[in-house]
């Protein structure tokens, strides 16, 4: 994967890989990757060097999944009605990974059925 823009919902987001030393927010956070939205960047963290992982890229992929389903929530406005409450749904890192673990077998049946 490359640096590169994408489009959500009318906004558009820069997506960055950047290694760890050199990202505040990643260096020492254990974290793989964060979306900003005050700036609409996500960035995604280069393979680590204790990283044993042996399929990388197709790890970054689900990150990245799962950083676009956050900018998608936020351009929605659906951080906001959520976050009135510690914890809202729409910031609920488990939701979030449910909706990135999930849709690319939910698009797989839509175009199985061509309702896409």
């Amino acid at each position: 994967m490359q640096n590169c823009k994408v489009n959500v919902l009318g906004t558009e987001y820069a997506i960055y890989h950047r290694n760890e030393k050199d990202d505040a927010n990643l260096d020492g956070k254990c974290r793989d990757a964060y979306t900003d939205n005050s700036t609409h960047e996500i960035i995604i963290c280069n393979k680590k060097e204790d990283c044993e992982l042996g399929d990388y890229e197709g790890y970054k992929k689900a990150i990245l999944r799962h950083e676009l389903i956050h900018a998608f929530l936020y351009e929605s406005g659906l951080d906001s009605s959520s976050g009135a409450v510690s914890g809202g749904w729409a910031e609920n890192e488990e939701m979030v990974d449910w909706f990135a673990i999930q849709s690319p077998k939910i698009y797989k049946v839509f175009a199985e059925l061509d309702i896409l």
